[in-house]
């Protein structure tokens, strides 16, 4: 029988915990900064209050009837994207048919899309693309401004 081998007595050091990074969260807030100013800046504008003969007037006409109760929206023929309508409906019907309220939704979401780039970017590259990606996708002026507006882009 082969002599046994000793292992050392004295402990192996084991390596340390990654360190978290938390730089994503910066660029969430930062996201999150630039919506709450474009809102205060751009949400009073009135060429960008809705009109009754434009998309966004008909968008907050048919999400009052859907606050209102109205989810057939019948008979008239449905001619635009409905999820939008149903969203837009479920805002109003929560915080009294604000126009305000919706567009903090929008913003909201707006910052959600923004951790999506970054997580996603991070998936496919590694974590210095996806905060890259983040960044910029917090502030791209078109993405910021489409959220202020009560359509569905």
């Amino acid at each position: 029988m082969p002599p046994r081998r000793q292992t050392p007595s004295h402990d192996v050091a084991t390596p340390p915990p990654p360190r978290r990074d938390h730089r994503h969260w910066w660029i969430l807030a930062g996201a999150a900064l630039i919506r709450v100013v474009a809102l205060a800046q751009l949400a009073p504008h009135p060429l960008l209050q809705p009109s009754s003969t434009l998309d966004d007037g008909a968008y907050v006409a048919l999400a009052t009837r859907v606050a209102g109760g109205d989810l057939a929206l019948a008979p008239e023929p449905y001619f635009l994207a409905p999820f939008y309508t149903y969203l837009l409906g479920a805002v109003f019907a929560t915080s009294g048919s604000s126009l305000l309220a919706a567009r903090v939704v929008q913003a909201l979401l707006g910052v959600v899309a923004v951790w999506l780039v970054i997580d996603t970017a991070t998936a496919w590259f590694n974590r210095r693309a996806g905060l890259m990606a983040g960044a910029l996708a917090a502030m791209t002026g078109l993405l910021v401004f489409n959220e202020t507006l009560i359509l569905q882009s």
